[in-house]
């Protein structure tokens, strides 16, 4: 995990990076992890580019989180 935060850290707006994270999180029972995580992506890409992440990786979030 250590790795994988470093990588986000440097590349923030990395989706599939992102999705691991949440389902590390998940798997763990952490949902509200996998919360923080997604909403991280979300406010990466609104700051870097005005974008949203993709239907899939919203879609594996709602997922994760038992929303769907």
């Amino acid at each position: 995990m250590c790795l994988l935060n470093r990588a986000l850290e440097l590349e923030p707006c990395n989706e599939p990076m992102r999705c691991r994270q949440m389902l590390f999180h998940a798997k763990r029972g952490r949902i509200d992890g996998a919360h923080r995580s997604y909403q991280q992506l979300r406010a990466a890409l609104e700051e870097i580019s005005g974008l949203r992440p993709s239907s899939q990786t919203t879609f594996r979030y709602l997922r994760l989180t038992g929303r769907v």
